[in-house]
């Protein structure tokens, strides 16, 4: 009777975990899904890098008369890169796989390499330092985040916003476009491009067509301003000359997003 007892508890508990496993694989893979839209987001436009982008940039603000403050960039890039964090985190307990823990060791590396570089452009604004002297001295490889986002995302399935979204965040047009400021570099072409993608991936967001037209006359203006960042990086003007040439408010782009969202 006891050896029945058992033979049976055994099979009840092997069906109980063949009914489960799909759920429970469901789930996991819900919370790594839910985990990546969160950093892309804390990462991408509007967002960790977009903020440390602009604190690099407008630290001359302090030095006008009358000063304007650079804080919000500050608070912005640290709020940022700590939700980045909590994404990771919350990627590492749904169970990542070998190749998604490869992923998240370099992005965590790099937001680590971020954090630890947003005290040095505090210190070299109070000094004075160009945008050009910033850059160069906390200058950040962003390859190994930018890689290990896109092997995360890829081969999951994600809706015309998401997509929006990351093609205008980090590693994409945004990033890329206040890199080519900064730099003066040959990054044109590879702007425009990501804002192109950027573009045609928000026209094809469908359901809020006034949040959309919101995103899409900021990527517009970012377009439009493109040209002019050509034109002066050429004539090696400063990155501090060229951003107050081409500053563009991104609120509308901003109030958009969060309504899709």
């Amino acid at each position: 009777m006891k050896l029945k007892t058992s033979v049976f508890l055994i099979a009840a508990t092997f069906a109980l975990t063949a009914m489960l496993a799909p759920i429970t694989g469901a789930a996991d893979e819900a919370a790594k899904k839910a985990a990546i839209v969160k950093l892309v987001r804390a990462l991408g436009y509007g967002g960790a890098i977009h903020n440390f982008k602009n604190y690099v940039l407008r630290g001359y603000r302090l030095q006008e008369t009358p000063p304007r403050s650079v804080q919000g960039y500050h608070d912005g890039a640290t709020a940022g890169f700590a939700l980045a964090q909590e994404a990771i985190k919350d990627f590492r307990k749904a169970g990542p796989s070998r190749a998604e823990s490869a992923a998240l060791r370099n992005i965590a590396g790099v937001v680590s390499n971020y954090m630890a570089a947003i005290a040095a452009v505090q210190k070299m604004i109070a000094e004075g330092k160009s945008a050009e002297e910033i850059d160069k001295a906390v200058k950040i490889s962003d390859g190994p985040a930018v890689k290990g986002i896109h092997a995360l995302r890829k081969g999951r399935t994600w809706n015309a916003s998401e997509n929006a979204e990351y093609a205008l965040g980090y590693g994409n047009a945004i990033h890329q476009f206040k890199n080519y400021v900064l730099r003066g570099d040959n990054r044109y072409n590879k702007t425009k491009a990501r804002l192109i993608k950027a573009k045609i991936a928000m026209k094809s967001v469908k359901g809020n067509k006034k949040a959309v037209d919101k995103v899409l006359t900021v990527i517009k203006a970012y377009t439009d301003a493109l040209e002019t960042v050509k034109k002066m990086a050429g004539s090696s003007s400063s990155a501090k000359d060229i951003d107050k040439a081409v500053s563009i408010s991104d609120g509308p782009a901003f109030d958009g997003l969060a309504q899709l969202r």
